[in-house]
């Protein structure tokens, strides 16, 4: 799920950071199917760093790359991974911002999505 480099620079500190943060979650992860991989290609000094959500068909379904001296969120790669399983496990809904597991999703038409902009 994220991209690791060993290297030395600010960022090493904040890849080591993320490593732990995901490490000490990992079992949240388990509980919703989801396998955690940290993967180095690069070479000492040179490695950037990104976070990549695969679906089960091998497909991208969502990436993150941030500035290298800001770590990822574990509470938000959590959340969008809840909402891509959600959305795959229901086609005919949408997750809107900020959406959270057992929070109302949306219909992506606009006369049926007038109930969820009524609710909010």
């Amino acid at each position: 799920m994220f991209d690791q480099g060993f290297i030395k620079s600010k960022c090493m500190f904040v890849s080591s950071a993320e490593i732990t943060a995901f490490s000490d979650r990992y079992e949240e992860f388990e509980k919703i199917n989801t396998e955690v991989l940290g993967v180095s290609i690069d070479s000492v000094g040179i490695a950037l760093r990104g976070l990549f959500i695969i679906d089960k068909e091998g497909v991208i379904q969502h990436s993150t790359i941030n500035n290298l001296a800001i770590g990822r969120s574990v509470d938000e790669t959590l959340r969008t991974l809840q909402a891509l399983q959600y959305v795959q496990e229901n086609p005919d809904e949408v997750c809107p911002a900020g959406w959270k597991p057992g929070e109302k999703s949306m219909k992506p038409d606009p006369k049926d999505s007038k109930e969820y902009f009524a609710s909010i």
